[in-house]
């Protein structure tokens, strides 16, 4: 059996339901959405629309693990499962399994405390029993992944599809940029590099927005001096400009003051 993480996560809640609430069992759309997104008993945490369960459910119930149901009474179609039907499995089993399809991998210790709200297993070694049957069928509905670093049990998953369920929306991390790559929003890429916010221009590179390009006093000085140091052959042709000029003004304030009559 191949089913997607969608498929997973829906047909885990209606066996869980079946369970632990037989009283509002079969399920709405609403109610079946509300159990694929509920915060508690679920890993990871999901978010799933009604057009989303409904079109998942259809799937299922063309696998034959599902049934649509209207009875006497009923306002709205529900759904159900038919898991013991199709697989041919104990109540037992539908627990360990329901919980390991809403959970993720787990040991048997840990199962058996998350499925007493569905079934009594008299200890540990009960449900790993279950975990063994159900590993040994031919369509090996478990499989024994061993332990992690630090645990004491063996961990068990699911084999009814690949992987866990998908959180709807999530997307893959962009990488950073490296060398040579395209740069980030805001920033200015240059050959090879990123230039980083409020750091100093390299000659050559260009300057971020609202930063201050900075040289370094050897520069500066070496600007300063050449502003600040004329040549001779300058130097000199103003002197003899200046020297015509003040030459001119005294010829004029001489001839104005005779012919207004002043005397030295």
């Amino acid at each position: 059996m191949d089913l997607t993480p969608e498929e997973v996560r829906v047909l885990g809640c209606l066996l869980e339901k079946s369970h632990t609430t037989p009283d509002h069992y079969p399920l709405s759309t609403n109610a079946l959405v509300s159990a694929c997104n509920q915060k508690s008993s679920r890993d990871p945490i999901v978010e799933y629309s009604s057009r989303q369960v409904d079109q998942i459910s259809t799937d299922l119930r063309e696998m034959g693990l599902v049934r649509v149901v209207r009875g006497a009474g009923m306002r709205t179609h529900k759904h159900k499962h038919i898991v013991e039907e199709a697989l041919d499995i104990t109540v037992e089993q539908q627990a360990v399994l329901a919980v390991l399809m809403l959970r993720g991998p787990q040991s048997h210790g840990e199962l058996k405390t998350r499925t007493e709200r569905y079934v009594h297993f008299a200890d540990n070694e009960s449900v790993l029993k279950v975990l063994q049957t159900l590993q040994n069928r031919p369509d090996k509905l478990v499989q024994n992944i061993g332990r992690e670093s630090g645990q004491s049990q063996d961990r068990w998953r699911h084999q009814l599809g690949a992987g866990d369920v998908s959180e709807p929306g999530s997307a893959s991390q962009p990488e950073q940029s490296q060398p040579g790559s395209a740069s980030q929003p805001g920033s200015v890429s240059q050959p090879g590099s990123v230039s980083q916010p409020g750091s100093a221009s390299q000659p050559g590179s260009a300057s971020q927005p609202g930063s201050v390009s900075h040289r370094d006093d050897h520069s500066v000085g070496q600007n300063v001096s050449q502003q600040n140091t004329s040549s001779p052959s300058t130097t000199g042709k103003g002197d003899g400009e200046l020297e015509r000029r003040v030459a001119e003004l005294e010829r004029r304030l001489s001839a104005l003051e005779t012919s207004l009559g002043i005397d030295e």
